[in-house]
């Protein structure tokens, strides 16, 4: 099984766990992440609020 395959198991099974309507199998879109989640969910500057979610983390530790 490939990363991609087991990744949209996850979601179809948490999908399924947490009682959240199911669609079809086929409408589910996996696609490999840019390493930013924010830049893939297109929020206007990423790169920036990915620098300080980051330094965040740090500070918290």
């Amino acid at each position: 099984m490939s990363a991609m395959e087991r990744d949209r198991a996850v979601v179809l099974g948490r999908v399924v766990q947490e009682g959240l309507p199911l669609r079809d199998a086929d409408d589910l879109k996996v696609s490999e992440s840019s390493g930013n989640v924010l830049q893939d969910l297109g929020a206007r500057e990423a790169e920036e609020r990915l620098a300080k979610a980051e330094l965040a983390r740090v500070i918290r530790r």
